[in-house]
């Protein structure tokens, strides 16, 4: 069918950081301009509506029967065109779109283009091969408005343009465009990895994996130390893959580099790698550590021992030393003579460090090498007006501890998070989306008194009205008072 309608997506741009973008009026037409008067869109549309989502505003220009899309960005300019018929409806999830029928044009919310059609599709993910979800519930790898697979998974990652990650009944496997199937590995969870547009960081329990097209990233989920590196830079999130990891296989730890083949022999009771960027900053001889029986071998890069030292259990690096545990206490330990002291330096003002171990545990230690809190916590945060008592989760519940590391609230509650202290109160809110609610801290008794509903998506505290507020399903904020009551119509 001949389309009728010139639907074009421009992805608007040239505007100094801080500006936004501003819908203007004139005899009932509409357009859009800077707030600094520069104009966008010419003032020739009967009507322009906005839809945001976390990293970009749109706008829909209708014009007599017609509708563009455009997207407000500050870094960079595109034109795009694409036909749509009439009577469009606007979409916002992950991303927004026109849709007219079965036929669908739009952007995603990180501003790149896709487009698809089909009966009863939807868009679940978009980038390169989409995955699309048919009435019964099942999803299917699909591009350029055809399903390449058939619908038969019960979930699709379609996140890099040349594999797509499909979920059936009994693990993933990895479908390439042709549906070439590379890899039938079992795995929970993908992680976020935007440094490759072919690999994958995977996740099953606690062991970690890499999958990548062209192989050359071939790890199967394992029992790994030292996972691959995940961080965060400008609001994105990256995956260090190229380099080595510490591996159990039965029983026995060892080494391995990204192709899964073996650096260091499986025959160690176990093994940590140092630190990539310690080794780069501080020009470091030492590769890993390795322990067998009660003696730690420092290796170099070609896996023989440089130095052999005693202690219990290791920690982790920082720059030129690590921290290891010997008789109780936190020593440091310098990795270029190999030298130790217990009289850690953490800041001239500082008396104890919350410290993140190689196994992925925190603690927090003081100065003096004492272990205020041992190393099995999931997350710990200083929390309180004063700063004056730390926050812990472990096995995905929260308690709160003294900055000796003594426990004052045990580990019973979901989503506490602490929100200001008030006439004297310590008010928290408490509990999962949609279970949420004001509480506060009897430090007398050190029990948390659950005051409102737990019914909210959200609750917190604003420091400019000095009031609670919480989120119903409508999706708006409303007043509560100290106590928790719902103040209507605020």
């Amino acid at each position: 069918m001949k389309k009728t309608l010139l639907v074009a997506f421009t992805l608007l741009a040239g505007v100094a950081i801080g500006q936004k973008a501003v819908i203007v009026e004139e005899g009932g037409m509409f357009g859009l301009q800077t707030d600094f008067g520069k104009e966008l869109l010419p003032k020739e549309y009967v009507k322009i509506t906005k839809v945001s989502t976390d990293t970009l505003d749109f706008y829909i220009a209708e014009m007599k029967g017609a509708a563009e899309l455009y997207s407000y960005s500050n870094t960079k300019r595109d034109i795009f065109e694409e036909s749509a018929g009439q009577n469009y409806t606007v979409i916002k999830s992950e991303w927004v779109a026109a849709k007219k029928g079965n036929d669908f044009f739009g952007y995603t919310s990180i501003g790149e283009k896709f487009r698809f059609a089909g009966e009863n599709w939807e868009a679940v993910k978009v980038k390169g091969m989409i995955a699309c979800k048919d009435e019964s519930g099942k999803f299917a790898v699909c591009m350029a408005g055809k399903a390449l697979s058939p619908y038969i998974y019960n979930a699709v990652d379609a996140r890099h343009r040349e594999l797509a990650v499909c979920k059936t009944d009994t693990g993933w496997i990895a479908l390439d465009e042709k549906m070439k199937s590379h890899y039938n590995w079992s795995f929970d969870e993908i992680m976020d990895n935007d440094v490759s547009s072919t690999a994958y960081v995977i996740k099953k329990g606690d062991k970690y994996g890499i999958l990548s097209l062209d192989e050359s990233m071939n790890l199967p989920p394992s029992i790994v130390k030292n996972a691959p590196a995940m961080f965060s830079f400008d609001g994105k999130s990256y995956a260090d893959l190229n380099r080595n990891y510490a591996v159990q296989r039965d029983g026995k730890w060892g080494v391995v580099n990204q192709k899964n083949e073996t650096q260091v022999p499986f025959k160690y009771d176990n093994a940590y790698m140092i630190d990539k960027f310690s080794i780069e900053q501080h020009s470091l001889t030492v590769r890993v550590v390795v322990k067998e029986g009660a003696n730690w071998h420092f290796l170099d890069e070609k896996g023989k021992v440089s130095k052999t030292v005693q202690f219990d259990e290791w920690v982790g690096t920082q720059g030129d030393v690590a921290f290891v545990i010997k008789g109780g206490k936190v020593e440091q330990l310098s990795l270029t003579n190999f030298g130790t002291q217990s009289n850690l330096f953490f800041g001239e003002y500082d008396d104890y460090k919350i410290v993140t171990n190689d196994d992925r545990k925190v603690g927090v230690v003081g100065k003096n090498g004492d272990i205020i809190m041992p190393f099995e916590f999931d997350v710990i945060f200083v929390e309180g007006k004063n700063y004056d008592f730390f926050m812990a989760e472990k096995k995905g519940k929260d308690g709160i501890y003294a900055l000796d590391g003594k426990n004052l609230v045990p580990h019973n509650y979901e989503g506490l998070m602490y929100l200001t202290t008030k006439n004297e109160k310590d008010y928290f809110t408490v509990g999962r989306r949609g279970e949420a609610a004001l509480a506060y801290w009897d430090r007398a008794t050190n029990k948390m008194t659950i005051l409102s509903e737990r019914k909210y998506l959200d609750v917190s505290y604003d420091f400019k009205t000095k009031n609670f507020k919480a989120k119903l399903d409508d999706g708006k904020y409303h007043q509560l008072d100290d106590n928790g009551k719902l103040l209507e119509g605020k």
